[in-house]
């Protein structure tokens, strides 16, 4: 009986003291998966670098399918902006092209600025610059980078001033006035142009030289009605600086679509 007591007794102790012990046991066992799963999720820093990993990711394949692009549409249009121009900056044009394949390109391009020369300059009253090319574009085997070369006419018109037409009577000061100079030359030039998956074209051509060789036409009629000495040798220098004066051209955009 005394034994049995004990034993019982024994029972309970071992199960109060344990029983507390075993569930804070199997509670920590519980929460350490928990603890766990918190310290394996993402923090905000590792969000941000697979964001720009998969940013990047899509860039460079984006930037990839050039020549792929190249090769499945035929054809392209574009809007040309060229702000750093000689001899009239800020010309504006179009051009019109199409692929020979995946490395090469024709083009036909139209580019065109004007001026208006404030009144208190008396040597000129306005000018305007035409430049019409015809453009090979060669991708040297490579995705955007591309040089490009083909030929180029020039078309200035200018009128003089009333610097020059005061000094001029019985003629017809409108007709007189005009300057028309074109020429014909070659072009030049480097630049990249990439495609987009929504088949859009943005291009620029880093620098470019279009230079005129040959004088197509030069009519002057104002030499033939003034009487200044100075007055005739100003104007025939001038015409004959503005036919041959380089058209360097920096940083030429263009924006366009794939068809």
């Amino acid at each position: 009986m005394k034994n049995l007591l004990k034993n019982t007794l024994i029972i309970i102790l071992l199960t109060g003291v344990l029983s507390p012990i075993i569930s804070l046991s199997k509670e920590n066992e519980d929460q350490k998966p928990v603890l766990q799963e918190s310290q394996n999720q993402p923090t905000l820093l590792d969000k941000a670098g697979d964001l720009y990993q998969d940013t990047k990711a899509q860039v460079l394949s984006a930037f990839e399918d050039n020549k792929t692009r190249r090769a499945a549409f035929h054809y392209f249009g574009l809007f040309n902006f060229s702000q750093l121009d000689l001899i009239i900056p800020g010309k504006m044009g179009l051009s019109l092209g199409s692929h020979q394949n995946d490395n090469k390109s024709w083009e036909f391009e139209y580019l065109e600025s004007s001026i208006g020369i404030p009144m208190l300059i008396t040597d000129l009253g306005s000018m305007s610059d035409k430049r019409i090319s015809f453009i090979k574009r060669s991708f040297l085997g490579t995705e955007t980078f591309n040089m490009s070369y083909g030929l180029s006419y020039f078309i200035f018109d200018a009128r003089l001033g009333n610097k020059y037409l005061n000094q001029l009577t019985g003629s017809n000061l409108i007709d007189v006035s005009l300057i028309d100079i074109q020429s014909f030359g070659f072009n030049i030039g480097i630049g990249n142009r990439w495609s987009f998956k929504n088949k859009m074209v943005f291009a620029i051509d880093w620098i470019s030289w279009a230079q005129p060789v040959f004088i197509t036409k030069r009519k002057t009629p104002f030499l033939d009605y003034a009487t200044n000495e100075q007055d005739k040798k100003d104007i025939e220098d001038s015409t004959k600086l503005i036919a041959y004066i380089p058209r360097l051209t920096l940083l030429k955009l263009q924006f366009g679509i794939l068809f």
